[in-house]
């Protein structure tokens, strides 16, 4: 997975890449699944992540960039690493078109 290094109270931009290998429009939306530290052991994204744009389509062969921001509160999260899993979500079928973990490694 990609690694994001981030310190407490510090907010940073991830752009997620998006392409239409659809023979139609991809009417999609950008969810996020929990976060798992090392232990394995999970929590909601909700405090953690902020939208900039819910949902979204997209064009046959064309492709996008999904712009969201993570921040990770001061009092909320221990050191150490956690698993986000992004996923593409196809909204006309309600199922994963693509996703991604992103490795999030926190100082």
């Amino acid at each position: 997975p990609e690694k994001l290094d981030m310190g407490m109270g510090e907010v940073k931009t991830v752009y997620v890449g998006i392409k239409n290998d659809k023979n139609s429009n991809l009417n999609y939306r950008i969810e996020f699944d929990m976060l798992a530290d090392s232990q394995g052991s999970s929590r909601s994204y909700k405090s953690v992540l902020k939208y900039k744009s819910p949902a979204k389509s997209l064009e046959q062969g064309s492709t996008e960039v999904g712009v969201v921001d993570i921040s990770i509160p001061q009092s909320d999260f221990s050191k150490g690493n956690y698993i986000l899993k992004v996923s593409i979500i196809d909204a006309d079928l309600d199922e994963i078109y693509a996703s991604d973990d992103i490795l999030l490694a926190i100082e």
